[in-house]
């Protein structure tokens, strides 16, 4: 062990079980009032012009939001009269803070491709202006609904077109909530996961009202433990109690779990805490999505585990040690995937052959599954062996903006797919306490030899059905996709033993200076 930590965050949903009359009132009062005040506080910092926040990071936003309001006398009267809680106000300012830290970054994103001189003409008139954030109306007018459709069916540039666009998709989410932020697991101004001490039930409170609400009647905390803190509290008056729902396979024994159990015997048991919350309404359900903190001790990685989009296989991987000794190794099939793939292309081909347009997001679920258990399989031989994970580098595989090189090879696994790998495997990874994948070239891995070096075109026959690796050189054999994930791996411990003037380097300028 290494003495450092990794941390984490994942999210959890549970069900307010069967709330009361009472409580489903209260609910939908704190939801109307939160709704409308995020509503009057979006369009007054539209009003200012949110561009002046491009350069600000989240924190300085929201202490600037926090200020204004403090300083606006309506908005703190208005509080009052409401007697809406102090978690709300929070709540409030942090929600609408990362709405304009998102709008912020996407403007940042066009304006800095659009000043990009390498990127051409063409490509940068299909991008459109980010609009600015939008907040669904809670009533839908038919005026509204033929407005916008007049406006899309008039639009004369892609802004317009693309305005209009989401003015009706907005209108078409009325009716809808603003989900209540709770930024902070505590009772003063946030909400608190609960357990009862002589029954295996959980409860989560919501800090919704000051004292001086009408709603606010003193609950008895005594006969719960507060999930992830130590602390202790006989009543409170600011917020309401549920009991919840949830299931054992994942809330349970992902979180739940270990916060609650003794876990002090269980080797590289977690560390979970509470942190956020956000409480939503979905039709006649209350839901509590949570967000929880989990550190694991950083595990220091003994070997390297290369990984290679397969070519005959939808993904292969090869453990090895510091000398390049194999410890293990696997393909991935993906025999599922293959299977939808070609019945989606030979649909797709019978659709436009009638001159229709072709829509299935069935190739795209079986790839995100594919995905996901490839992940779990890699972490899985991850923390088997304490491996650093190297995968291909990305950079010409995702760039949008720049032309890509033609592939020789007809990979399984896209290239968008192949991206989503990379950021699942980073959060399965530092969930196990292990460091986030690295990255290295995959120039040249397809066809070079770990015993002799050599790198031939013909060491590998893209044609081959037995998908071989036969060295010309020293006659070394092995399985193509294997070899490759071998040589990643190889290739990314040789770049780490370079100077580190020369780690950057291509290897065409490393042979002109050696």
């Amino acid at each position: 062990m290494t003495g450092r930590s990794i941390k984490t965050f994942m999210t959890a949903v549970f069900e307010l079980k069967s709330p009361t009359k009472t409580k489903t009132t209260v609910l939908n009062y704190c939801f109307l009032n939160y709704h409308n005040l995020y509503e009057e506080l979006l369009e007054d910092a539209k009003s200012s012009n949110l561009d002046r926040f491009i350069k600000s990071k989240t924190y300085e936003i929201r202490n600037f939001i926090k200020n204004q309001l403090k300083s606006n006398p309506d908005f703190a009267n208005k509080m009052n009269k409401l007697h809406l809680s102090l978690a709300m106000e929070d709540g409030l300012s942090n929600d609408l803070a990362a709405s304009i830290q998102s709008y912020c970054e996407l403007k940042n994103d066009y304006n800095s491709t659009m000043e990009n001189a390498g990127i051409a003409d063409t490509e940068k008139e299909k991008l459109s202006l980010p609009g600015l954030p939008t907040i669904p109306p809670l009533i839908a007018r038919q005026e509204n609904w033929e407005n916008r459709l007049e406006k899309l069916a008039t639009a004369s540039t892609l802004d317009d077109e693309n305005e209009a666009r989401d003015q009706l998709l907005k209108e078409n989410k009325a009716g809808q909530f603003r989900p209540i932020v709770f930024p902070r697991h505590r009772l003063a101004d946030g909400f608190y996961m609960l357990q009862h001490k002589t029954k295996p039930s959980f409860y989560i409170l919501f800090n919704l009202y000051k004292k001086e609400s009408r709603f606010s009647r003193k609950i008895d905390l005594s006969q719960y433990k507060v999930l992830g803190t130590e602390k202790t509290h006989k009543h409170t008056a600011i917020g309401l109690v549920f009991p919840i729902n949830f299931g054992k396979s994942y809330q349970y024994d992902r979180f739940l779990r270990w916060i609650a159990e003794n876990n002090n015997d269980v080797l590289d048991a977690p560390i979970i805490k509470p942190k956020t919350a956000r409480l939503c309404k979905k039709g006649d359900r209350f839901e509590a999505h949570v967000s929880f903190e989990i550190t694991r001790e950083a595990k220091e990685p003994l070997t390297w585990l290369g990984v290679d989009r397969g070519i005959h296989n939808i993904a292969s991987l090869c453990v090895i040690r510091e000398n390049g000794e194999i410890i293990a190794e696997k393909n991935f099939t993906g025999k599922q995937l293959k299977y939808v793939q070609k019945k989606m292309e030979r649909r797709q081909k019978t659709v436009q052959k009638k001159g229709k347009k072709y829509r299935s997001a069935t190739r795209l679920s079986e790839a995100k599954k594919a995905i996901h258990g490839i992940a779990n399989r890699i972490v899985e031989q991850a923390k088997k062996h304490h491996a650093q994970v190297v995968i291909e580098h990305l950079g010409n595989l995702t760039s949008r903006n720049k032309k890509r090189n033609k592939s020789n090879f007809n990979r399984l696994l896209g290239r968008q797919q192949y991206s989503k790998l990379k950021d699942v495997l980073e959060y399965k990874l530092s969930r196990a306490g292990l460091p986030k994948p690295l990255s290295v070239s995959a120039a040249y891995t397809s066809s070079t030899c770990p015993k002799c070096g050599v790198s031939d075109q013909n060491n590998r026959d893209r044609n081959d059905p037995n998908n071989a690796f036969c060295c010309q050189n020293c006659g070394y054999k092995h399985d193509a996709d294997l070899n490759a994930a071998r040589m990643i791996a190889l290739k990314k411990i040789w770049r780490n033993g370079l100077p580190k003037n020369k780690k950057t380097l291509k290897i065409s300028v490393l042979d002109e200076t050696d």
